[in-house]
């Protein structure tokens, strides 16, 4: 069980701030494997995120932020369909969930894109009396470290090209 957190959870952020990596360690038993040292914490971020429809951190950080509007839309057609189930690409399946909870999983990121889908203040109500299985806040911005500085070099680098966002008349910004 140890092994599959830790393992998602590598997988999920690339260096969550649950893990340190001692080069010392690693030279010293020339094995780059003995050079990962987790804290204990690590088990309650998995916990955070077990059992959520969740965005995959890298793909937030990496692909989805860059074409906002392109996602949104798509995540506007998904989430109509009328389904009580999902099979995600990883993790256990099938996950209970419905069009409401994948909105909101996109919507910690793509509020702005997601604005006409109701209010958060709206969305948080009615958790109240149908609740979510969305993550719905941010990542811990730690454990997000190492792929916002991935995605500022590949946007600095012009890797990628971001999508022009549409002003209300259609011209682009």
């Amino acid at each position: 069980e140890e092994g599959v957190w830790k393992t998602a959870l590598f997988a999920l952020f690339f260096q969550p701030s649950d893990l340190d990596f001692d080069f010392v360690k690693a030279f010293v038993n020339q094995s780059a494997d003995s050079g990962f040292v987790w804290r204990d914490s690590y088990k309650s971020t998995f916990q955070n995120l077990s059992e959520k429809v969740i965005v995959a951190p890298i793909l937030q950080a990496l692909v989805f932020n860059k074409r906002p509007t392109t996602v949104a839309n798509w995540v506007k057609k998904v989430s109509s369909w009328g389904f009580d189930k999902f099979i995600p690409c990883h993790f256990d399946a099938p996950v209970k969930a419905t069009g409401r909870d994948i909105r909101l999983a996109f919507a910690s990121f793509l509020d702005e894109d997601l604005a006409d889908l109701g209010s958060p203040q709206l969305s948080s109500a009615l958790d109240n009396v149908v609740p979510t299985r969305a993550l719905r806040s941010s990542y811990n911005k730690d454990d997000m470290k190492i792929l916002n500085t991935l995605d500022t070099i590949v946007v600095a680098s012009g890797v990628v090209k971001l999508e022009k966002k549409q002003t209300t008349k259609g011209a682009n910004v």
